[in-house]
């Protein structure tokens, strides 16, 4: 039940209006900041029910593709998610707000994980992986890290309780000697919390971004600059991006490529948008039809997103306090050595 009260509870305020017999009314003061943080509370809560649904609604695609003859790739945690009185009550009681289109999910779902395993592999350990996720990504338990791996998952706290216990209930487990940490998704704390995990900023970390909610362009910059702060210097950072988070004129998709270029580039990266079409004809050709554009389901309409890969070209904060001791002790020494031959 406890469930249903994430659920349904978005359209109730616990406060008493003045007025109402049998109810004791605060004082004015006293109501108007009780008000206040209610108005608070409550939009977090439908926040975070707009943020169940949109997860719900993910996991239900990656088990629709994981049912098929030839999947992309193979979830088998997703049907946990979706086998519940939790999507029953979420299918029955709310509109996804943001369709997502399953073609275009697919791909950029297939597109994140290789990229992920394929520069995780490369490196040796210990390996660093930072997920923004919708609190229900499974690429943690689904994906074979490499040993000496730690994922950070950054989401929704109600969220990813709730996916955790579903997880554990079906068994689900990490990849042998690699550690699984969650963090809430509060940017504002995010560098001290990962640190607090054992993240390191002057080792290699890959990071990857898709369904983290909500996500605007003020978000974005917040996120790139937290990222800029945290991630070594050629670090990877690989997703996929809605449209709602780019601000444009025009919706071309060379204003796209070039609001992104500009915003990336303003936090020390270098991007690459890739189209969805490319992804597609690398993996099979039967995704494409004759014109080579991308075959599309008739479930969502246009697409609604971005896949991009980019990489970290400044130091991180940490590589950054290591060179300042070592210019420190450089000068130090060089002050005492003056002396000496004082």
């Amino acid at each position: 039940m406890a469930i249903g009260a994430v659920i349904f509870i978005a359209n109730t305020c616990p406060w008493n209006f003045p007025g109402q017999s049998g109810i004791h009314v605060n004082p004015p003061k006293l109501r108007y900041k009780l008000a206040v943080r209610c108005n608070v509370s409550c939009d977090n809560i439908r926040l975070q029910n707009l943020a169940l649904q949109e997860a719900i609604h993910a996991a239900a695609l990656r088990f629709q593709e994981s049912q098929q003859s030839e999947p992309l790739f193979h979830d088998p945690y997703a049907r946990c998610f979706i086998e519940s009185d939790l999507y029953r009550g979420i299918s029955s009681n709310f509109k996804c707000s943001m369709t997502i289109n399953s073609s275009y999910y697919r791909l950029a779902t297939k597109f994140i994980d290789d990229k992920l395993l394929d520069a995780v592999n490369k490196h040796d350990a210990p390996r660093q992986i930072v997920l923004l996720t919708d609190g229900m990504d499974t690429r943690p338990y689904r994906l074979k890290w490499p040993p000496i791996s730690i994922i950070f998952d950054i989401s929704f706290e109600t969220v990813f309780q709730i996916a955790s216990k579903k997880l554990k209930e079906v068994g689900a487990r990490t990849s042998r000697n690699s550690l699984f940490r969650h963090i809430p998704a509060k940017l504002v704390e995010l560098q001290e919390r990962l640190r607090s995990l054992g993240y390191k900023g002057d080792k290699p970390s890959f990071w990857a971004i898709q369904g983290f909610y909500p996500m605007t362009s003020d978000r974005l910059e917040e996120i790139l600059y937290q990222i800029s702060c945290l991630a070594m210097k050629g670090s990877l950072f690989v997703g996929e991006l809605p449209l709602a988070a780019v601000e444009l004129d025009s919706s071309s998709e060379e204003h796209e490529g070039k609001w992104i270029e500009k915003v990336f580039k303003r936090n020390g990266f270098l991007v690459d948008i890739v189209s969805y079409e490319k992804v597609a004809m690398d993996l099979c050709e039967n995704l494409l039809i004759d014109d080579g554009s991308l075959v599309v389901e008739d479930d969502g309409g246009e697409c609604r997103s971005v896949l991009f890969v980019a990489q970290q070209q400044r130091l991180s904060d940490d590589q950054l306090d290591f060179v300042r001791r070592e210019m420190e002790l450089a000068e130090e020494s060089g002050d005492e050595e003056g002396f000496e031959d004082m």
